[in-house]
């Protein structure tokens, strides 16, 4: 798996005209939804993958599931970047604008009243999921490509560059 830092992320981000990036913004912000409103139907155990699941009761007013294959319990948001977050789902709206528009982490944190050490973490959370869930990710970059020539001294070795 390639792993994208968010200097590569901004270098991706950078040329985007403003609809790609209110288009990124909104992609971001329905991977958190979804992981809010995910329905019975259509979950699946985060742990092994198996749709055979059932509900496991409410801790906090939040519904657990059980997996009936791997036994394992766990909730709608488990695995995802809003998962044991205490903030409102509408700040991590507010923070992927943020991100987006290339704050930093200190001025991010400051709009958004949170400590810095908050908004560092949440940014890692984000581009985890962006690298989960694109993990086919094309960049368009120029490419440029030169000849390159070996002085060859060794007479025995032929090289053959395709």
């Amino acid at each position: 798996m390639n792993s994208y830092n968010y200097n590569d992320v901004l270098e991706i981000i950078k040329p985007m005209s403003n609809p790609s990036k209110r288009k990124l913004i909104m992609d971001i912000s329905k991977l958190i939804e979804l992981s809010t409103i995910k329905e019975n139907s259509k979950l699946i155990c985060p742990h092994c993958h198996n749709k055979y699941i059932v509900k496991n009761g409410k801790n906090k007013n939040v519904q657990r599931y059980l997996c009936k294959t791997c036994k394992k319990s766990f909730v709608s948001s488990t695995h995802t970047p809003i998962f044991s977050s205490k903030k409102d789902i509408s700040l991590w709206f507010k923070f992927v604008e943020c991100l987006v528009n290339q704050y930093s982490i200190a001025k991010t944190a400051k709009i958004l009243k949170i400590s810095i050490s908050t908004s560092f973490s949440w940014r890692h959370k984000i581009l985890d999921a962006i690298r989960e869930n694109y993990k086919c990710l094309n960049l368009y970059n120029k490419v440029e490509c030169d000849e390159t020539f070996f002085n060859n001294k060794h007479e025995s070795i032929n090289v053959e560059i395709m």
